[in-house]
């Protein structure tokens, strides 16, 4: 009798062990669907990103078993973010798609986000996502501005010489030039390269062309630096000197050149102040003058 005992009781034990792992390890598999929880969701990537700012966009897809109260945004610079642990940003968008921008960031710093709904259960999260603001150093020891993703065409940074390299300085003589009228993110450098091939670098004039100066310009051994497109300029203006950051003379009144040429006479040029702005002028007027190069 006592072995029989012994023998039904180590069933016994062994059934309750066993079912007792089973409930613990179905309950920690339970999905937000299946516990009541609201499930959100967040694009793959910050968009807008300057130095201070970014823009999320959101997505509720279920409120789970009860009423939504509650959705928005959670960061931090630490991993897995919450909102009982992190900065939380709440929308007031009634919708279940939303987007939110945040505008108090630190320059060059890596943040990690989850957007979040809640319920009266509980919270939900979406997946993590990682951003870094701009305003960091780049390879060369300029300042970021641009971050495309991924590389293609040889490059996915943007950075900016880190003082001015040039203060007053014409873009050039009062011709027409082959090319130079790209105006895109990265497209300085082929507007750079037809500025050279026209010729605008010539060391007997008393005073260098601005694309003069920027192909003498080596920061940290890098010599592949060139002058901006104007839609370049406008993108260091928003990410950084609109938030005076990067020392820009114009913060001052002085317009910077750009590499996009208007027309026979005129190139274009970004105001790099506190609204930004920029326009066109003669190509033998004086300007200043930021580098930048692509990696």
């Amino acid at each position: 009798m006592a072995n029989l005992f012994k023998q039904f009781g180590g069933i016994i034990l062994f059934s309750s062990a066993l079912c007792l792992f089973s409930c613990s390890k179905d309950s920690s598999t339970q999905t937000s669907s299946q516990s009541g929880l609201p499930t959100i969701t967040i694009s793959d990537s910050a968009k807008n990103i300057t130095a201070q700012s970014a823009t999320f966009t959101c997505n509720v897809t279920s409120a789970g078993s009860t009423t939504l109260i509650e959705k928005g945004i959670c960061y931090s610079t630490s991993a897995n973010p919450t909102i009982s642990n992190s900065t939380v940003v709440r929308s007031s968008s009634t919708g279940n798609s939303f987007s939110l921008t945040q505008n108090t960031f630190t320059k060059g710093t890596t943040y990690y986000v989850k957007a979040y709904a809640k319920n009266s259960l509980g919270v939900g999260y979406s997946n993590e996502i990682t951003f870094r603001t701009y305003g960091y150093t780049g390879q060369a020891g300029g300042l970021v501005f641009y971050d495309k993703g991924v590389i293609s065409n040889g490059w996915r940074y943007l950075e900016v010489s880190p003082v001015d390299i040039g203060t007053s300085h014409q873009w050039g003589k009062d011709s027409l030039i082959s090319g130079a009228n790209n105006s895109t993110l990265g497209g300085g450098y082929q507007n750079s390269i037809d500025m050279i091939n026209a010729n605008l670098i010539n060391p007997s004039w008393a005073i260098p062309t601005a694309i003069q100066v920027v192909k003498a310009y080596s920061l940290n051994g890098y010599n592949d630096w060139y002058l901006p497109s104007d839609i370049e300029l406008s993108s260091i203006w928003s990410c950084l000197a609109k938030y005076r950051i990067g020392g820009f003379a114009s913060l001052n009144g002085i317009n910077y050149w750009s590499s996009t040429q208007l027309n026979k006479s005129n190139a274009n040029y970004y105001n790099l102040d506190g609204v930004g702005g920029g326009g066109y002028n003669n190509k033998v007027g004086s300007m200043a003058i930021r580098a930048v190069r692509r990696y």
